[in-house]
């Protein structure tokens, strides 16, 4: 049904005004998050790593990453010249702000340069001339960089924005560049050839998603990445004169063509013009599950994965049904149970029928780890989107070995996934928490009084 513009009520805003509402709401957003970046500044001041107190550490880096000094020092070399911080500061500014502990110690990062590095264009985003999130990433830009180039980059953009020329991304490489050029040319061509030992290519599996399509990342030498991408076209023209793929775009026809690499043979045939060419070898894929009566039925047409990542079981079938694929589908055993003891836990986790290995040890039992993994999926605490796979195993009462039933090691009542960071700030700094009735649910007290409800669903404040 439309409607006319005589029927309109004589109440409704006009375009104009609506616009003005828009506008006055971006003014209000603006002054929201430049006040969070004042308040950053004003939360590190009040939380100085003092004369033999422990200063923030980086981000515990990932075990599945060979060589992690070159990262570790990056993240150092980012607070180089910046106020010492207290290594449990981050945290509670974070869960106040809704968002992970790293993000928050990016805000009080990139809060912190535009304050000390870059004096002028602070002045200038404080006086409303800039809007708080493109002053960020200014900030990131300048991330590690010398002290005269930083310098120079404020002296620059403070011109530009008095001048009311415009700073985007180009314009700010380029004067990052320009400085480095001028003032360290040397470590400029160091850089560049450092540059070089970050080739990498990274798939990433949490980009998966319902429709089973997933991400690929590459940095590369531009003499390796162009005869890639003149295959991948090849190959694609040829899939292009097959039925079944005539109505896809040249885009997709890539895609199929950068998976059929992985099988070399065919690839060769197709190159060569064997439009018929079939698969050589299979790819081995294994698929974690959650199978319910309704998607056996049909009835229900989302499976989830062991990370609770919802996919079409259409998508499941089709990776089944190819020829160039051997798909091994697992099973997923029920983790559920209650907070409140174990008697209501299916007889294969409950703890009361494995004292020795699940209650009197501190050590959880590699079933155990699965169970506690599968339940929670990533750290419990506040807005923490590690995996929990990649996390320590904490008892959330703590381990006496004199009373095993005041802190057991059990799965189901009493063990939680939390990342080194925040496993530390619950022994060392004062966090506290709960483990509820809800599975996967935890009640979360920062040092400041301030409560969380953590859910599977995610964090939410409590007043």
């Amino acid at each position: 049904m439309t409607l006319s513009a005589d029927a309109l009520p004589d109440t409704a805003p006009t375009r104009r005004a609506l616009l003005e509402q828009v506008r006055d709401a971006r003014r209000e957003a603006d002054a929201a998050e430049l006040r969070v970046l004042e308040l950053a500044v004003e939360w590190a001041a009040a939380n100085p790593a003092l004369d033999g107190q422990e200063s923030w550490e980086p981000a515990q880096t990932p075990s599945w990453l060979e060589d992690t000094s070159e990262l570790m020092d990056q993240e150092e070399r980012e607070w180089i010249g910046l106020p010492a911080l207290r290594w449990d500061a981050p945290a509670a500014f974070a869960a106040a702000n809704g968002m992970t502990t790293t993000g928050g110690r990016a805000v009080i990062r990139d809060a912190l340069v535009l304050a000390h590095w870059l004096p002028g264009f602070w002045a200038q985003v404080r006086g409303g001339r800039v809007q708080a999130r493109r002053a960020r990433r200014v900030a990131e830009a300048l991330l590690g960089q010398p002290a005269d180039v930083c310098r120079f980059v404020d002296r620059e953009l403070t011109r530009r924005v008095v001048d009311s020329q415009a700073i985007g991304p180009i314009v700010l490489d380029r004067l990052v560049d320009e400085a480095m050029l001028r003032l360290h040319a040397e470590q400029r061509e160091l850089e560049q050839l450092q540059a070089l030992d970050r080739r990498h290519v990274t798939i990433d599996p949490a980009t998966i998603n319902h429709t089973g399509i997933g991400e690929l990342d590459a940095r590369a030498d531009w003499a390796d990445l162009a005869p890639l991408d003149q295959t991948l076209t090849a190959i694609a023209e040829v899939l292009g004169q097959r039925p079944e793929h005539q109505h896809e775009s040249l885009d997709v026809r890539r895609s199929l063509a950068l998976g059929i690499l992985a099988d070399p043979a065919r690839a060769q045939a197709l190159l060569t013009g064997d439009v018929g060419a079939r698969p050589t070898k299979r790819s081995e894929l294994t698929a974690q599950l959650h199978v319910t009566e309704a998607n056996l039925l049909g009835a229900d047409p989302v499976v989830t994965d062991a990370e609770r990542r919802a996919h079409l079981d259409q998508v499941i079938r089709g990776w089944a049904g190819r020829h160039d694929m051997a798909l091994t589908v697992t099973p997923v055993r029920h983790c559920g149970g209650t907070a409140g003891g174990c008697t209501d836990c299916p007889a294969e986790i409950d703890c009361t029928d494995h004292p020795e290995s699940m209650k009197v040890t501190y050590t959880p039992t590699p079933r155990a780890k699965v169970i506690v993994q599968r339940r929670d999926i990533t750290c419990a605490h506040p807005n923490c989107n590690r995996p929990a796979r990649r996390c320590d195993h904490d008892h959330v009462v703590a381990f006496d070995p004199d009373n095993p039933d005041a802190g057991p090691t059990c799965p189901v009542c009493n063990l939680a996934p939390l990342c080194r960071h925040h496993h530390r700030l619950k022994t060392l700094a004062g966090w506290r928490y709960w483990k509820l009735a809800r599975p996967g649910a935890y009640l979360w007290q920062d040092p400041h009084g301030l409560l969380y409800l953590r859910t599977r669903d995610g964090t939410r404040a409590l007043e």
